[in-house]
């Protein structure tokens, strides 16, 4: 097991400033045959692994290996522990002066073994790492892959309970990466190691590792095992670390370049589907789409098995029925499966069918709306003739001058110029009873009278304002 607690740190001068590579970092890897840790990003994830093994000591904290905290030992001590933790590196460090054997052998120096242990030695390395061909041949003629596999070799010359992968892939092509994946998976199982791996590559996490620790600023912000972590990412930096490799976040940029792709008819909707649970292991899509009546139309599919479990998601364009819709986004809930409304253009969809299934109350409910706006505008006329010519006439200006009734009628005209406004408000709730399919009951006409005379009085702050602006 390796633990690295009381708030472990690691920090540089440069010049005036101090840089935290490290801080204050509490970690516990189990020691378990197919244990495996990923941690990312920037630099700080280098620094850390290299505090494992001491060769950066933490400026505070402590670090244990197997029980055995390596910050408090001896210098002949230390020595004698990093034996038991092996080391790769992204460049493999080998020497070029030196054969593959050579190479290998090196680090059984000290070990007290003959030199026959050693040769025998050497040779199951190789053939453990699938290499034995190269025995006799250079670092330069090698190729990188089997550079890493020398190097590896090399690591494991010690028998070490722990191996360190400092970005071991991150110079290798994918199908060479791909190899020593498959290697070090090989050498989990076999010899029960456990492997920490430091890496970006986010392919590398999903092949391998069991559990992951991701890294921003210094500090671990975010641990948990390789599906819960895809599957539920909590921090914001490992959100984007995930999105980066799927298909499923392009649909918003298709949406935002208005493709024909992403146009939908009157009552679809695009939904983003994603695993959430490492159970799921149903056909959900072919029967969502059969026993809800639904067509599903699928735009992206980013689906891999992860620890033996989907995980990915679908963008699917799905039409139908709103209710049967409806009905299978809840199925899709009650199974634990991500939903996320993308765009939906159901809205307008439910207007229609409204409409069409009610031609007689279309026609009524219009008449209705009709008359009502004939009773609108006559009251209007009305009362804003009337109204108006006495207003004029009282002005201080007017044939009648008269201050009192002036007054009286300002006011008058300010609350009685909203009564068409809300007759013809009052005239529309037909029609969208019959198009929505509800009913507007008197609060809603209450609210709205009050609504209008609050706005008249507010207008009659404003001229009166504008009055004394005047003055």
């Amino acid at each position: 097991m390796i633990e690295l607690k009381k708030m472990l740190q690691r920090r540089f001068s440069a010049g005036s400033n101090t840089v935290h590579a490290v801080k204050d970092v509490s970690l516990v890897i189990e020691k378990e045959r197919y244990s495996n840790h990923r941690i990312f990003p920037a630099q700080e994830k280098s620094t850390l692994v290299r505090c494992i093994n001491l060769l950066e000591r933490p400026n505070s904290g402590k670090v244990f290996v197997d029980n055995k905290d390596l910050t408090a030992l001896s210098a002949r001590d230390l020595r004698k522990a990093r034996k038991k933790i092996g080391m790769i590196f992204q460049h493999f460090n080998l020497m070029p002066s030196r054969t593959v054997a050579d190479n290998v052998e090196y680090s059984l120096f000290g070990s007290g073994l003959t030199k026959a242990q050693k040769k025998a030695k050497v040779r199951e390395l190789l053939a453990l790492v699938d290499i034995a061909d190269k025995e006799n041949s250079y670092p330069s003629q090698l190729s990188g892959g089997q550079k890493q596999r020398v190097a590896i070799a090399r690591a494991l010359a010690n028998d070490p309970k722990v191996l360190l992968c400092d970005e071991a892939t991150s110079a290798l092509d994918p199908q060479t990466t791909a190899s020593i994946l498959e290697l070090l998976q090989s050498l989990n199982k076999k010899l029960g190691i456990t492997i920490v791996v430091i890496t970006h590559e986010m392919a590398v996490v999903k092949q391998i590792c069991d559990r992951v620790a991701v890294m921003e600023n210094g500090n671990v912000v975010e641990e948990g095992d390789v599906f819960s972590i895809f599957a539920n990412p909590k921090h914001q930096i490992t959100k984007d670390f995930i999105k980066t490799t799927s298909n499923l976040q392009k649909i918003e940029g298709l949406i935002a370049s208005g493709s024909d792709v992403v146009k939908l008819s009157p009552g679809e909707v695009i939904l983003r589907l994603s695993y959430k649970k490492a159970n799921t292991s149903e056909a959900l899509i072919s029967q969502v789409s059969r026993k809800f009546n639904i067509n599903l139309n699928i735009i992206y599919a980013d689906v891999e098995i992860v620890k033996g479990a989907p995980i990915g998601g679908t963008v699917a364009i799905v039409s139908g029925e709103k209710a049967d819709i409806d009905a299978a986004i809840k199925h899709l809930h009650d199974k634990e499966v991500g939903v996320e409304v993308i765009k939906d253009e159901r809205i307008f969809y439910i207007l229609l069918p409204n409409i069409s299934a009610k031609p007689n109350e279309l026609i009524e409910a219009t008449l209705q709306t009709l008359n009502m706006m004939v009773l609108s505008g006559a009251i209007s006329l009305l009362f804003g003739l009337i109204f108006g010519v006495m207003i004029v006439v009282t002005a201080p200006k007017g044939i009648l001058k008269n201050a009192f009734i002036y007054n009286i009628l300002d006011k008058l005209i300010n609350v009685f110029r909203s009564i068409p406004f809300v007759i013809l408000l009052a005239a529309l709730i037909p029609f969208t009873r019959m198009v929505v399919g509800t009913a507007i009951g008197t609060k809603v006409r209450y609210f709205l009278w009050y609504s209008v005379r609050y706005l008249s009085l507010q207008d009659r702050l404003k001229v009166h304002c504008m009055k004394l602006t005047t003055v």
